[in-house]
């Protein structure tokens, strides 16, 4: 058995943000029904760490242009000297971790402000 734990501001936009981008996908599906059961902070990110509580679809890595991990948004705040990004790990065809990091310094515990922007193309 696992303890669910709440998800953040933060957490949550993010995760919308990523239902929005794979709405079509089952990715949208489980990360309706994604039980928060260990967070970490890094002092320069965190990780969230997954649990699928009910039966969902796999993911199918390799379609919708999707590969592990799949890039999210990138989080732009006066808190953080040049930003941020998330990403979204794979195991097996389920979600299992998100990692959110910053470029170049330390990401504050609660960040309040913050605005999630698609990464950039390169």
């Amino acid at each position: 058995m696992f303890e669910q734990m709440d998800k953040s501001e933060i957490e949550i936009k993010i995760l919308e943000w990523f239902i929005q981008k794979y709405s079509k996908t089952c990715l949208a599906e489980q990360i309706e029904k994604a039980d928060v059961v260990k967070r970490e902070y890094s002092g320069v990110g965190f990780f969230v760490h997954f649990k699928i509580s009910t039966n969902v679809s796999a993911l199918q890595l390799g379609t919708d242009y999707m590969k592990d991990p799949i890039d999210g948004p990138i989080i732009v705040s006066k808190e953080l000297m040049a930003g941020a990004q998330a990403i979204l790990f794979i195991k097996n065809g389920y979600i299992d971790m998100l990692e959110v990091y910053t470029f170049v310094d330390k990401f504050p515990k609660n960040l309040v402000e913050f605005e999630l922007q698609d990464p950039r193309v390169s």
